[in-house]
């Protein structure tokens, strides 16, 4: 776990073992039923991101590779929903939140012209959409930096654990 400023780890460990239940929940969903342990090391392949939003922050999940997770917290603004929203994405699943809705308005095309130019433009470019770019790009330079590496299989040593 690393983090960007202070926080509070039984926080941030009880948000990391609230997103692999989730993972994993939503991954037994896609196989209609739960999976045991034998079927983890396929089952990790069904998702290839989960978002979680929440009244005052946003999860981001991403399949970085099998057994390899990324998890990203980052604030939500402007929500108004009382509980949470969970977004299940499998591998051929349109990407969530829908990148098309932003207007073609990322980060790097806002402009900073002139006082007033943007001024009475609306975009549907959120939060959410950013912190989900920004996953998508490390997920890109994590693979690319991995390689050929692929994380071990712990299903069987994960099985015998008491």
């Amino acid at each position: 776990m690393a983090y960007s400023q202070p926080t509070d780890v039984r926080q941030t460990r009880d948000r990391a073992a609230v997103t692999t239940m989730l993972w994993r929940e939503q991954t037994a969903k896609r196989f209609d039923g739960d999976l045991d342990s034998s079927q983890s090391s396929v089952g990790s392949d069904a998702l290839k991101a989960l978002t979680v939003e929440y009244k005052t922050h946003n999860i981001i999940v991403r399949r970085v590779q099998t057994g390899l997770l990324l998890v990203l917290v980052g604030p939500a603004v402007q929500h108004s929903m009382t509980t949470f929203k969970i977004s299940a994405e499998g591998m051929d699943d349109p990407t969530y939140p829908d990148m098309s809705t932003a207007e073609g308005l990322a980060p790097e095309n806002i402009s900073d012209g002139p006082e007033g130019e943007n001024e009475g433009k609306t975009s549907n470019f959120t939060a959410l959409h950013l912190q989900r770019l920004k996953a998508d790009k490390l997920v890109e330079y994590i693979g690319s930096r991995l390689g050929d590496y692929v994380m071990p299989d712990d299903t069987q040593r994960l099985a015998t654990f008491p």
